[in-house]
């Protein structure tokens, strides 16, 4: 009977105990894109925000970055009409602690002739 109190109390303590996982920093990137587009992505607090940008040079970067927790969702999307996309310059990522999570070096969806569509998401990990 001891043996079985014994044992008991000590599923009751391990489960009790839960790992805290550290705030992983997560970095929204679009670079490459000459002409004005539309955008969106997910926020700290898991609202959708959708924005147009206007580059200033082809070179510019776009970039949101904030610390989520694990299971937190990650979304990035942009619509655009630049064709001529070059791989070296062209970058959509999704980086978790600086490292790349997610990422395009093309779009994923063609919706006519001029306009194009990619996306990546997922979520933290642990």
């Amino acid at each position: 009977m001891k043996k079985i109190i014994i044992t008991l109390a000590a599923l009751l303590i391990l489960a009790g105990c839960s790992k805290e996982y550290e705030a992983r920093k997560v970095t929204y990137l679009i670079t490459g894109l000459g002409l004005p587009y539309k955008m969106a992505y997910m926020n700290e607090a898991g609202e959708t925000v959708m924005q147009n940008v206007t580059p200033v040079n082809d070179g510019d970067i776009w970039t949101y970055s904030f610390d989520g927790k694990q299971g937190d969702i990650v979304y990035l999307f942009a619509e655009f009409k630049d064709v001529e996309l070059v791989p070296t310059k062209f970058k959509f990522r999704i980086l978790i602690d600086g490292k790349t999570y997610k990422e395009s070096y093309g779009y994923d969806q063609t919706i006519n002739d001029t306009l194009f569509r990619v996306k990546r998401s997922g979520v933290v990990p642990f």
